[in-house]
């Protein structure tokens, strides 16, 4: 015998649907970034969210620090907040070298050296010199923040009240 789904089952999928997009907006890794992410300095976690709407804190185990007015983040999770997929983050040992990728933008930084590779597509890529390198601290690649999301396109704002640093979608939810 064959079981009729009931209009009350449909309606009760699509409400979990709708409360696990809005609740858990960073767990459908396939999804475009969502619009807004908040790193403070000296906090191990992160929020995700909307700007009037619910947040996701993601927890770290190297809280994002200031070296020379600007805001160093582990690879790891900034790239998780653009929105680049863990096997698109390629460390190279023994360069030091961490690319991330997406889509067509790749972006690569090479511990202790300022300047940073960005590629959109086939080119050869655009040489941008950072005011701060890349560094490793407690076992983690540490990224200056602005360069690495303006390097997917994002708006980044700094809040210093706050101590946080503030990484923006261009609106369409995507940095690129």
């Amino acid at each position: 015998m064959k079981h009729r789904v009931t209009k009350r089952e449909i309606a009760l999928a699509l409400v979990l649907a709708v409360a696990c997009a809005l609740f858990f907006p960073g767990v459908n890794r396939g999804s475009a970034m969502v619009p807004e992410v908040r790193f403070r300095v000296g906090s191990t976690a992160y929020a995700v969210g909307y700007q009037d709407g619910p947040v996701m804190l993601v927890r770290m185990d190297v809280a994002p620090y200031l070296r020379s007015s600007r805001v160093l983040i582990p690879v790891r999770f900034l790239a998780q907040a653009l929105d680049v997929h863990d096997e698109d983050v390629i460390w190279e040992e023994k360069n030091q070298t961490v690319t991330l990728k997406k889509g067509e933008a790749v972006v690569s930084f090479t511990v202790g050296n300022p300047v940073m590779e960005k590629w959109v597509g086939p080119a050869a890529p655009e040489l941008v010199v950072m005011d701060l390198a890349p560094e490793i601290t407690n076992d983690r690649v540490c990224l200056p923040a602005r360069w690495a999301a303006e390097g997917f396109g994002c708006q980044v704002r700094w809040e210093p009240f706050e101590m946080t640093v503030i990484i923006r979608s261009k609106g369409d939810g995507e940095c690129e």
